[in-house]
């Protein structure tokens, strides 16, 4: 299976306003999930996420999930998989649940799913691998307590206010990121949407992932926003330093420092 990077575009409209409530009332706090393992993705609450199905094991999970409660994971791969990946290589035990709210069996018997994400889960125990894998876990609800003397409030504004520069810096964070950034987004969902387009490192989204602490998890996230703004920057000072440009930017004190 694989993420489907052309037909992405074809469904853009994830529940991106709603809070842990309206999940919560849709999925019981302990479950038996199906889940997938992937080495190159990590699955958000909120996400949408097109893949294509092709593995026979997973062809007979999604035609089972069909029949059902269309619920399913997608778990990353712990480094070191390639070697044990038919079998059942470890995986991270936090990782997105979500529903398959769009789907195509095609001629070959392949599919194409579309799953939008519901909740952050940890494994308790994996209770099938064959045909396909399946675990029993438990959902995760946010923290919102302070950390390090830091409120929510105080988090979410320091990661709302490093994406506007980024946003003013970079023309190419000017779409969905700005829509998003700007849009009614509650505090651990912005985390979790912004580290998608922040952050490129998969093992650093697992991290955004895995925290539970709202606080913790906004600023994980604004040390990565830290960084593409001064990657911003300084190419924008690059561009200013050739012929026949005049028009300095420097650095912020902050990061220079």
């Amino acid at each position: 299976m694989r993420p489907i990077a052309s037909q992405a575009a074809r469904m853009t409209k994830a529940t991106t306003t709603g809070g842990p409530d309206l999940r919560r009332s849709m999925i019981p706090r302990y479950l038996y999930i199906p889940f997938i393992p992937l080495p190159n993705v990590v699955f958000f609450p909120q996400a949408l996420l097109p893949l294509h199905i092709f593995e026979p094991r997973y062809r007979r999970m999604v035609e089972a999930i069909l029949t059902g409660d269309r619920l399913m994971g997608v778990a990353l791969l712990k480094p070191g998989w390639e070697e044990t990946y038919y079998e059942s290589p470890p995986v991270y035990r936090v990782f997105g649940i979500g529903k398959i709210v769009e789907h195509e069996k095609l001629p070959n018997g392949n599919f194409d799913i579309w799953l939008s994400g519901l909740e952050r889960v940890e494994i308790l125990n994996e209770v099938q691998q064959k045909p396909f894998r399946v675990a029993k876990v438990q959902t995760l609800d946010d923290d919102f307590s302070p950390y390090d003397g830091i409120n929510v409030s105080v988090a979410r504004r320091e990661l709302t206010g490093l994406s506007r520069q980024i946003i003013e810096a970079d023309s190419s964070f000017r779409g969905t990121f700005a829509k998003g950034v700007e849009g009614r987004l509650y505090p651990g969902a912005l985390a979790d949407f912004a580290i998608g387009h922040l952050c490129p490192d998969i093992y650093e989204r697992q991290c955004v992932l895995n925290e539970v602490n709202v606080v913790r998890r906004l600023r994980l996230v604004s040390v990565q926003a830290r960084l593409r703004l001064r990657e911003a920057l300084e190419r924008r000072q690059a561009h200013s330093a050739q012929p026949g440009a005049t028009v300095e930017f420097p650095l912020p004190d902050y990061l220079t420092e």
